[in-house]
């Protein structure tokens, strides 16, 4: 590094300047001097420095569109899963007051269809007391749990029908004698032969 001994114009302080820098203060008086001329030296650390500034200033602005596009890229993410889960809750909420309504309407409808079976169970015993067998056996035969809710439901009900009308046959026999009606139970051939 090569140094020249100059003086102050304010002070008339010495000087010295290092090779390559044009601009610089007396270390005197402060007073700033400025060379003219300036060396290729200066000229390119001048430009390296400009060139470093404007690279920063650059990668700050790369950073910041980055960091832009991570946020938004996170909102639309957030956003989406967001729709997503209100579409789902919307359809389990669909599906549940579908499922309610579909489901509890049948087992309405099959409480509905047992209590009127209940209720012919009940004319029939009165049929039966008043000795009336045709009709008891007729509404016997209409015993028959349609709803569709349980097998367990349909089954219980053909048990009802069956019981019911062993009993009209009973109580015909031991008021005539005998007894015209057959149980379902009973085969086609069976009783034309006792």
């Amino acid at each position: 590094m090569k140094t020249r001994a100059l003086k102050c114009p304010n002070c008339d302080g010495n000087l010295s300047v290092e090779n390559g820098l044009d601009t610089f203060y007396c270390l005197y008086c402060g007073q700033k001097i400025v060379l003219e001329g300036q060396s290729d030296a200066a000229y390119r650390a001048k430009t390296r420095v400009k060139g470093m500034e404007h690279d920063e200033r650059m990668a700050d602005k790369k950073y910041a569109h980055e960091k832009y596009k991570i946020e938004h890229k996170e909102k639309q993410a957030y956003s989406k899963t967001k729709t997503g889960i209100l579409i789902a809750i919307a359809c389990v909420m669909v599906y549940l007051v579908l499922f309610v309504g579909v489901f509890g309407s049948a087992e309405r409808k099959s409480i509905q269809q047992e209590k009127e079976l209940q209720m012919l169970v009940e004319e029939i015993q009165v049929d039966i007391d008043n000795e009336d067998f045709d009709s008891a056996y007729i509404k016997a035969q209409s015993i028959k749990y349609t709803a569709g809710w349980s097998s367990d439901i349909e089954e219980k009900w053909d048990n009802v029908r069956e019981e019911v009308i062993n009993q009209i046959e009973k109580a015909e026999k031991e008021v005539n004698g005998s007894s015209t009606h057959k149980s379902e139970k009973e085969g086609l051939f069976e009783g034309w032969f006792d």
